[in-house]
């Protein structure tokens, strides 16, 4: 029989279902204020079997024959066990999360997901036939819908929020002022960061196709391996596009766009070699895309992460590590990094080291306190700055006015660099948009046509 226990019970599931999301989605903070869809989705299950039950159960609809009032109590308690195995898949996600740091955060949840559906399925099957044996079947199938279902609504929210996580404060960062320096654009410092006035200068040559015809081993790799662009009065649009290489299709269908556009390929991905050929045959440019420390230690960024604080020595080995995975590149670009680019010494040693390779860095700009670029610029070598994040929310509306927002950038500045994922929505809105962007009056150029230095 229902009785006020159960949605007790239910309530109590619902903030461990929130909780223990919410832990791992931002540290200690509950998922309603992190994954409001999440809490939605199992907010609304429960209160509607809980509903349910409670007329059948507790009201005037109570089946009179035995065998019904056994399925009915039977589906209650199956669906009990789908629920509490719900909120358990995201304590093991938790746990499976942290021994997995070295891969993809996805992997664990791929690895829990399974596990919790087993553990759920075998006890409702146990207590399925410890109620009512003749009525196992249908209560079994149905738990295992719902947890499935469950499951399923997390991993797709994991997968929006792992894509996004790393960027709180895109939006705030993409409404901040833009000033022209030299012809090209920087992102206008918050008043407490102390900005050096130093006049930058392109960092290209002009007649970088002849050196590399006439002597391109005497060139330093940035410029060795640079798409040459031919740059006139138009205003530039930089289009990266981001964390490629981990899927294929995608990532082959990314450099089947028009070009020239600058592919960052993820440091980690696998058959690195095969699929940069491929790219830079289509006619883009390419950079190495580098795992760096995010501000929540629960968000694996991974394998090989340059971390804050890391001893010099150790934090040389992780650079060099990622550096080696593949050549042919002109120079990497942060993957997360919103702690790791505040860190001021870590920046510094990472500059060396692309200025003894001969590489370039463009800043994404994955949190307001970066001292990347600053630091960049500096030590001396080429760098870039993000201007505008085009698909930080993965809907086809949003990416479209994010693209107004890079032709507005570009028109008010010389220049706007955009940073894009292999998402369907932003390769089905790209394609057109950049087959648009000369007849527009806009030039496309990859990130190395408009590198900046201190002179």
């Amino acid at each position: 029989m229902f009785v006020p226990s159960d949605l007790t019970g239910a309530l109590a599931l619902l903030v461990v279902c929130t909780f223990c999301w919410g832990s791992w989605a931002n540290s200690v903070k509950f998922s309603v204020l992190t994954f409001p869809q999440f809490y939605a989705v199992v907010g609304v299950a429960i209160f509607v079997w809980s509903t349910v039950f409670g007329l059948i159960l507790g009201g005037d609809f109570y089946p009179q024959d035995s065998q019904q009032r056994d399925f009915i109590e039977n589906l209650k308690d199956c669906s009990w066990t789908s629920i509490a195995f719900a909120a358990a898949s995201g304590a093991i996600y938790n746990v499976s999360s942290a021994l997995l740091m070295q891969l993809i955060s996805l992997v664990g949840l791929a690895v829990s997901f399974p596990i919790c559906v087993g553990i759920g399925l075998i006890t409702g099957t146990l207590s399925s036939y410890w109620i009512q044996p003749a009525q196992t079947y249908l209560p079994l199938l149905i738990s295992g819908l719902v947890l499935a279902f469950l499951a399923l609504c997390s991993m797709s929210l994991a997968h929006r929020y792992k894509d996004t996580a790393d960027s709180s404060l895109i939006e705030q960062l993409e409404t901040a002022a833009l000033t022209p320096q030299d012809g090209g654009p920087v992102v206008k410092p918050k008043p407490k960061l102390a900005v050096k006035p130093v006049q930058l200068v392109r960092a290209m040559p002009d007649d970088i196709a002849a050196l590399q015809a006439s002597d391109a081993a005497a060139l330093p790799a940035w410029q060795r391996f640079a798409v040459p662009a031919s740059l006139d009065t138009r205003p530039k649009i930089v289009i990266v596009m981001d964390d490629l290489g981990l899927d294929r299709r995608r990532t082959r269908r990314t450099w089947q766009l028009p070009g020239p556009l600058t592919l960052s390929f993820m440091a980690y991905a696998e058959d690195l070699d095969d699929q940069t050929k491929s790219a830079k045959k289509a006619g883009h440019e390419l950079m190495l895309h580098v795992p760096m420390e995010p501000s929540s230690a629960t968000i694996d960024p991974g394998p090989n992460v340059l971390l804050s604080g890391m001893a010099k020595t150790e934090l040389k080995k992780n650079i060099a590590w990622n550096l080696d995975q593949v050549s042919g590149y002109v120079g990497i670009n942060n993957h997360m990094g919103s702690r790791f680019t505040a860190d001021t010494d870590g920046m510094r040693t990472v500059a060396d080291v692309l200025k003894q390779r001969g590489l370039l860095f463009l800043d994404s700009v994955t949190a307001g306190n970066t001292v990347a670029h600053d630091v960049a610029r500096d030590a001396g070598i080429p760098f870039a700055v993000r201007n505008v994040f085009i698909d930080h929310e993965d809907d086809v509306k949003a990416i479209e006015r994010q693209l107004r927002r890079v032709e507005e950038v570009a028109r008010e500045t010389g220049l706007a660099v955009a940073i894009g994922h292999p998402r369907e929505h932003t390769l089905a809105v790209l394609k057109p948009w950049l087959k648009s962007l000369d007849a527009a009056g806009f030039q496309l150029v990859p990130i190395s046509a408009v590198a900046r230095i201190a002179p």
